[in-house]
């Protein structure tokens, strides 16, 4: 408390009138290359493709702009949705330049906490796992077999672990440690 000021750690806005009006969590703010993205600006627009019935916007680590932004959404039954299609429906409807997601993924559910409330860390494991995927998916096209999991823990950390096949995976190591050391999330290779 300062200056009359609470620091509540939420995110919103004061219209002409004098209301307040909450739309997230500063936490929950995804930065990219120095803007400040409030998820809610580009899950309002998501929610309107026909197709998306609820939507989660959420940082993805990236190695020029920090972060930027994706989208997990759910779909309506028996609609046949393109990712793609509702990526670029929500790029041509989003205002801000750097608020425009570079990848959509479509989830059976959105997760929640006990309260009911969306658990964005475990978006957030997801949206690394796919980097992670990317990144190696040449290494993956070879046919070798990669395990991925990505875990987040109590304190807010987010930790991924790719299990490799075989004994001497000398090589291997050395391509992942290259593609991935660049990004600002932990990973540990077994």
């Amino acid at each position: 408390i300062g200056n009359g000021w609470l620091n509540t750690g939420d995110v919103g806005h004061i219209n002409s009138e004098g209301w307040i009006f909450i739309t997230g969590r500063a936490k929950d703010v995804i930065i990219r290359s120095g803007h400040n993205i409030d998820p809610a600006l580009i899950e309002e627009v998501a929610d309107n493709h026909p197709s998306v019935t609820s939507s989660v916007a959420v940082g993805q680590p990236d190695t020029r702009a920090g972060e930027v932004p994706v989208v997990f959404v759910t779909t309506a039954p028996d609609t046949d949705a393109d990712p793609e299609d509702i990526r670029q429906y929500i790029a041509s409807e989003v205002p801000e330049k750097p608020a425009k997601p570079v990848a959509v993924f479509i989830v059976p559910k959105i997760p929640l906490t006990a309260v009911g409330k969306v658990y964005r860390p475990k978006l957030r494991a997801e949206a690394i796992k796919h980097l992670i995927l990317f990144e190696l998916s040449d290494v993956i096209r070879d046919g070798t077999a990669l395990n991925v999991s990505v875990a987040d823990s109590s304190n807010g950390s987010i930790t991924a672990t790719i299990t490799l096949p075989g004994k001497d995976n000398t090589t291997l190591t050395k391509t992942i440690d290259e593609r991935l050391s660049h990004y600002a999330f932990s990973y540990k290779i077994t």
